[in-house]
C-alpha cells in the first residue's frame, strides 16, 4: 500500500514538464523577438544617420561643382587676357585670378561619422543586408579615392597667386578666415607693380594647367554626386522596409 501511495504519476509529471518546456520556449522566443526588435531599431537609427551624412555630402558636392564652374569661368577670362595682353580692369583681372585659385587645394571629405562609428564599434553587421553593406563601403572608399586622385593632380597655381596678389581676409561665422578677395584700396602704383609681376611670372602656363585641373575636379565631383544620390535612394528604400 505504501509503495502505491508514493508511485510516480507519469502523466502528471509529463504534463508539468510540458508546461515548463513551453514556458521556457515562450520566454526564449519573447527574448529573441525583443532582441530582434531592438536590433532592427538600432539598424534603422544607423540608416537614418547614414542618410543624413549623405545628404550633407550631396549639398557639399553640389556647392563644390558650382564653385568649380565659377572657378573655370574666371580662369578662362584670365587666360584670354593673358593671351591677348588686353586688360581693361586690373582689379577685376586680379579678382579673376584669385577666384581661379579657389578649390585648388584640399577638397571636402565625405561625412563619415556614422560609418566610422559602425566600423569602430563593430556594429556594421547591424545592417542586415550584405549587398547594402558592400555599397556603403564602396561609397566611402570611392569618395576617398577620388579625393586622393584630385590631390595628386593639384598645380602650383594657387600658391603662385598668393605670392603675386595681396588678399583681403574675412572672418567667417564658423571661425574660418577666408581670403577670396583682392586686398581693397590698392594704390595705382601698387596695382601696376602687381600686374607687371604677373606678366613676368609663369602664371599663364599655370592658368592652363589649373583649368585642366578644374575639369578633372568637376568630373570626379559629378561622379561622387551621382553615387551619393544613388546610395541615398537605396538606403531610404531599404529603411522603408524596416518600418
Amino acid at each position: 500500500m505504501l509503495w502505491r501511495k508514493f508511485k510516480l504519476d507519469w502523466r502528471y509529471a509529463f504534463g508539468e514538464l510540458t508546461i515548463v518546456t513551453v514556458g521556457v520556449l515562450i520566454a526564449l522566443g519573447v527574448d529573441q523577438w525583443n532582441s530582434d526588435r531592438l536590433a532592427s531599431l538600432e539598424e534603422a537609427t544607423y540608416l537614418s544617420r547614414l542618410i543624413s551624412d549623405i545628404d550633407d555630402d550631396i549639398i557639399g558636392l553640389e556647392y563644390q561643382i558650382a564653385a568649380v564652374d565659377q572657378k573655370q569661368e574666371s580662369l578662362f577670362r584670365v587666360a584670354d587676357q593673358l593671351r591677348s595682353g588686353l586688360v581693361l580692369d586690373h582689379l577685376q583681372f586680379f579678382q579673376d585670378i584669385v577666384i581661379g585659385a579657389n578649390y585648388g587645394w584640399n577638397q571636402d571629405t565625405a561625412s563619415s561619422a556614422t560609418y566610422d562609428d559602425l566600423i569602430g564599434s563593430g556594429n556594421f553587421g547591424l545592417i542586415n543586408n550584405h549587398g547594402i553593406r558592400i555599397l556603403i563601403t564602396d561609397y566611402y572608399d570611392s569618395f576617398e579615392g577620388g579625393n586622393n586622385r584630385i590631390e595628386e593632380r593639384e598645380t602650383d597655381y594657387p600658391k603662385l597667386t598668393y605670392e603675386l596678389i595681396p588678399r583681403a581676409t574675412t572672418d567667417g561665422d564658423d571661425g574660418v578666415v577666408w581670403e577670396r578677395s583682392v586686398q581693397p584700396n590698392l594704390p595705382p602704383d601698387r596695382i601696376e607693380e602687381i600686374y607687371q609681376d604677373i606678366l613676368d611670372s609663369n602664371l599663364k602656363a599655370l592658368t592652363t594647367a589649373e583649368a585642366n585641373f578644374g575639369r578633372f575636379v568637376t568630373a570626379i565631383s559629378v561622379s561622387q554626386l551621382e553615387q551619393a544620390k544613388a546610395l541615398r535612394k537605396i538606403l531610404a528604400d531599404y529603411l522603408g522596409t524596416l518600418d
